[in-house]
């Protein structure tokens, strides 16, 4: 008799698939003009993904620490405003700043 397999989510499953591309792919990060809203681009064997694409949730979450005491509503709010606003120079500024000063996590966290 063999273990019966334990139930996954659709969530898991597709978390499953990205993992396995991830590990099966060269994997780049770089600047890609996102004038025509492109977060990425598709190459066979590559998986590119834009920085400019963290540049949002980089204001939200600054936001967060400047203003602990809004909701997610406001502070989604301030973060539209101020991004909406921005210029390609000013987002490269913002990825800058994070590269130099952020430190990558060694271990996979989870929400609880």
């Amino acid at each position: 008799m063999s273990k019966a397999r334990p139930a996954t989510t659709r969530s898991q499953r597709l978390m499953e698939k990205v993992y396995l591309q991830l590990g099966a792919n060269e994997l780049r990060e770089r600047w890609i003009d996102d004038k025509h809203g492109v977060l990425g681009l598709a190459e066979p064997g590559v998986i590119t993904v834009s920085l400019a694409a963290l540049v949002p949730i980089i204001i939200h979450e600054a936001l967060h620490r400047a203003y602990p005491e809004s909701s997610e509503r406001a502070i989604d709010a301030m973060t539209s405003y101020a991004y909406n606003r921005m210029n390609d120079d000013d987002c490269k500024r913002i990825i800058a700043v994070w590269s130099s000063k952020s430190k990558r996590i060694k271990r996979p966290t989870t929400a609880e």
